[in-house]
């Protein structure tokens, strides 16, 4: 359990203080730099969920996340419970998937969008804004997924 809450709020704290960093400049700041001199910065903000879907709907682009956030805890809770051999892989993968997930979630019913900051160099994906939280649920799934 120790694991996991380190897991969970490390994501937020880490996730929460880049966007909040992001924010202070206007997007055509960071359009110049580029973390690690090799992802283009931006700054999006993302009214919808995943790819921008259901930004018309606001109603649901606030709550549904939510839903899925707890129906998630529940998955990890009930497989978790049967899967005693590897509490630590589990840990740590429901730490990032419920802390990238929380982190979203909780910004887009306080602000209404989710800040996105990271472009990645490759062709198909170039044109899609991501944030940590983004990396990290899809790393916990790749985590959890590895473990089965």
């Amino acid at each position: 359990m120790l694991l996991f809450l380190a897991v969970f709020s490390g994501v937020l704290v880490l996730d929460f203080t880049v966007k909040h960093i992001i924010e202070k400049h206007p997007a055509s700041y960071w359009r110049k730099k580029k973390a690690l001199r090799v992802f283009p910065l931006d700054r999006v903000h993302n009214h919808g969920m995943i790819l921008g879907l259901a930004k018309q709907i606001p109603a649901l682009a606030k709550s549904l996340p939510v839903v899925m956030l707890a129906i998630g805890s529940i998955l990890l809770f009930l497989l978790g419970h049967g899967a005693r051999k590897s509490r630590t892989s589990l840990a740590i993968a429901a730490g990032l998937i419920l802390g990238g997930g929380a982190c979203n979630a909780l910004e887009r019913i306080k602000k209404g969008y989710v800040v996105d900051y990271i472009h990645l160099p490759i062709r198909p994906i170039r044109h899609i804004t991501f944030n940590l939280s983004d990396f990290s649920i899809f790393a916990g799934l790749l985590w959890f997924l590895s473990r089965l």
